[in-house]
């Protein structure tokens, strides 16, 4: 079998379309000079160099074609290796913080309406929640094992909502349970008037 000399790592491979990528020049029997590994490194330091560019040319392109985009996009995921990256990609997303949020919160709301609460309850509520609280309990200050904790109970009516949701670490969260906020926050030792007020305050959307 011949053999060629890649043109950029100077490695000789195989004269053959499974170590070269095909290109129209019949001189070169059809094949790059470059071998495929050389030309996908290059390519990869390519879109790592170019990354936002590239991205803000294919969100343009999707913009301005997207019918054209749709389709192609469902013919690939109906393909085989479409379905695979879509199950990568998926799991991936799932395994992420933003994956878990996304599911902890969907799930929330769906148990929140079908008690017939109101549920708007958004990522980013509760992002705007935790940069008010610094990143710790609304009542205790622990900053491990965050929950989202209805100041309200959903069993006595609470709705899933911005303004009755706090950060509580999961002790305070599972202690407090159904009880009357203020009633229970009072009767513990880490009660402390100021944390009282910043409740209250974001309670009433202040």
């Amino acid at each position: 079998m011949d053999e060629r000399i890649c043109s950029k790592c100077g490695v000789s491979k195989p004269e053959t379309s499974e170590f070269f990528g095909k290109r129209g020049n019949a001189a070169r029997g059809g094949l790059r000079p470059d071998c495929k590994a050389c030309v996908s490194e290059s390519n990869r330091r390519y879109r790592e160099a170019n990354g936002e560019r590239i991205r803000g040319q294919k969100a343009a392109h999707r913009a301005a074609n997207p019918e054209a985009s749709r389709s192609r996009e469902a013919a690939y995921m109906s393909t085989p290796e479409g379905r695979a990256t879509r199950y990568r990609n998926s799991a991936k997303w799932n395994r992420s913080s933003e994956g878990r949020l996304f599911y902890a919160i969907t799930q929330l709301r769906r148990r929140a309406e079908a008690s017939g609460l109101l549920a708007n309850f958004t990522a980013d509520d509760w992002h705007r929640c935790l940069e008010l609280f610094e990143d710790a309990c609304a009542y205790c200050g622990a900053t491990e094992t965050l929950t989202q904790e209805h100041v309200i109970p959903d069993s006595k009516g609470g709705p899933y909502t911005a303004t009755n949701v706090v950060v509580a670490c999961r002790p305070c969260n599972t202690s407090k349970h159904d009880s009357d906020m203020e009633t229970w926050f009072r009767s513990q030792t880490f009660f402390t008037p100021v944390r009282l007020a910043r409740i209250v305050a974001h309670v009433n959307g202040a």
